[in-house]
């Protein structure tokens, strides 16, 4: 009997996790519980994939105050206990613009990931520095970062791929694929060949179509 309840005990923890990210749905409910570096990580991956969907332009010369955008959603979400169950990824879109500016820059910055890399370099190094320890709830940055991006890739991206397995699979097929060992006191370990291959283009090697592909 005692056995019984470990397993109903277990079951129920995976669900509540696997709900974090995909079950109750990506709204205000969700993000209030959230700490301010898994914010900063959902709104990164959801400035990627606005790049990436060339729904957002970007050159050198921008600058987004990142801050500011999150301070806003915290205060919209806040404003009114009605707007709790309306999606997160919509609200991002409309206020992103709105905190983007152009800056001078002193010339002669360094690139390592080649000048066009949009809003730095988003390869292997990024994945491997997008670490922080697993939280209370046993989620990580990577995974934040993810959720940002898969909901805006499912919202603008028409007629594309499907990401259909819980957040958790992508985030340890990327670390399997950019080879990571993470350290709690140092830097993480990665590929240095794979510094620079965009975390865009190693998601899409783990579609739902691409599986199923390499299953036949």
């Amino acid at each position: 009997m005692k056995g019984r309840i470990v397993i109903v005990i277990v079951v129920l923890l995976l669900a509540s996790y696997s709900g974090l990210f995909a079950e109750e749905g990506v709204n205000g409910k969700w993000w209030s519980r959230l700490n301010q570096e898994r914010k900063e990580a959902f709104l990164i991956g959801h400035i990627h994939c606005l790049l990436d969907a060339r729904v957002l332009r970007w050159d050198e010369d921008m600058y987004l105050d990142m801050h500011a955008v999150l301070a806003a959603v915290d205060a919209y979400f806040q404003g009114d206990p009605k707007r709790q169950s309306e999606l997160l990824s919509p609200l991002m879109d409309g206020l992103i613009p709105q905190y983007m500016k152009h800056i001078k820059r002193e010339p002669g910055g360094e690139y390592p990931c080649g000048p066009d890399a949009p809003y730095g370099a988003t390869g292997g190094e990024f994945w491997a520095t997008l670490y922080s320890p697993p939280f209370d709830d046993g989620v990580t940055d990577r995974a934040a970062y993810l959720t940002g991006y898969l909901e805006c890739y499912r919202a603008h991206v028409k007629n594309g791929l499907h990401f259909s397995k819980p957040v958790s699979f992508y985030e340890a097929k990327l670390n399997e694929f950019y080879g990571v060992v993470d350290y709690p006191d140092s830097m993480s370990d990665f590929k240095q060949e794979l510094a620079c291959f965009p975390v865009a283009e190693a998601l899409k090697k783990y579609a739902d179509e691409v599986l199923e592909k390499q299953k036949r």
